[in-house]
């Protein structure tokens, strides 16, 4: 179950993106002076958007740009990049908990994905296997679905409670049954999942510089999670494995990642 939501809490934080820079609001701008019997007008600019379409256009513009990204919980350690508008993404996770150690790597070239195992219950490990991502579509592993590349819209629409703290720093409470992709995943993460401290900062570039997810009432040793991102914009080269390091996916496996 753990692993399970920390691949889902990866998916998540890969939906991240760049966030506007924010200027100071409600500020007052001093007119020029005005002609001798003229009206004196103060020019106010507009509020500022609602604190959530701030993170909203933020996690859209991810939709543009590449990045890079690391991913830090109790027990485990994710690295990646991605480049949504090319479909290329690979994502190396790593964990080490109740006395057990497993590696996972996954690359996604277009409609291809790949992914290759070692110390995971269940999974062969020793070659790559291959699964076409539309068997992937609408699982925690859909990286690019379709009209929401990397699932912008479903961590949206799990934040409630939004604030802006201060400059660059924001929070919220996140639902994250409501990022499950079927009843039967949100009923496994259980009312303990409602409502999760959420977290994120902006950088002197109005990019999304961090996020983080405290999962510590939800289950023992949850702790929180916390994504960085950066090198926005860098190249992403992803190659497929050689044909002879590479196998199909077996059924086993397609009901692991979409069950």
């Amino acid at each position: 179950m753990r692993m399970r939501i920390r691949s889902r809490l990866t998916g998540l934080f890969a939906v991240s993106a760049l966030s506007l820079a924010l200027t100071a609001c409600g500020k007052t701008t001093n007119p020029s002076p005005a002609p001798a019997g003229a009206t004196t007008t103060t020019v106010t600019e507009a509020p500022p958007a609602d604190p959530k379409e701030e993170l909203g256009a933020a996690a859209r513009r991810l939709n543009e740009t590449s990045l890079k990204m690391t991913l830090e919980s109790p027990g485990s350690t994710s690295t990646g990049s991605l480049d949504p508008k090319a479909k290329l993404g690979e994502m190396t996770m790593k964990l080490d908990a109740g006395g057990r150690s497993a590696e996972v790597q996954v690359r996604t070239i277009g409609t291809d994905g790949y992914v290759l195992a070692k110390g995971v219950p269940g999974v062969p490990g020793g070659k790559w296997m291959r699964i076409s991502l539309d068997r992937l579509a609408g699982s925690t592993f859909d990286l690019f679905p379709e009209n929401d590349p990397v699932g912008v819209g479903r961590l949206l629409g799990a934040l409630s409670d939004v604030k802006k703290d201060g400059p660059g720093t924001f929070s919220a409470t996140i639902d994250l049954t409501k990022t499950a992709t079927n009843k039967k995943e949100a009923d496994r993460m259980g009312d303990a999942y409602m409502a999760l401290p959420f977290s994120a900062t902006v950088d002197g570039h109005g990019r999304l510089a961090t996020t983080t997810i405290d999962l510590s009432t939800a289950a023992d040793g949850g702790g929180k999670n916390t994504a960085r991102y950066f090198d926005f914009g860098s190249p992403v080269s992803i190659e497929p494995p050689p044909a002879n390091q590479t196998v199909p996916a077996p059924e086993t496996v397609v009901k692991l990642l979409t069950g």
